[in-house]
């Protein structure tokens, strides 16, 4: 199973993203970036799919909006 890895530096907000096969090695980075203050989420692909989900969901929610509010 894969793991990813998704961190944002506190002070630019910039995002990040980095893959592993072994959750050890997930968990050992994620520890690793906290204690150089970066917010940072191991993420699994069950995550990967739920996320995909909800904004496929919400992408077609404004989609929507965006065509029943042009054609007004």
């Amino acid at each position: 199973m894969s793991y990813w890895v998704v961190y944002r530096e506190q002070v630019t907000g910039e995002l990040d993203i980095s893959s592993y096969e072994e959750k050890l090695t997930a968990d050992l980075k994620q520890r690793q970036l906290r204690s150089e203050y970066y917010d940072a989420v191991v993420l699994q692909q069950e995550d990967i799919n739920e996320l995909y989900l909800q904004a496929s969901i919400e992408s077609k929610k404004k989609m929507l909006e965006y065509e029943k509010n042009k054609n007004i």
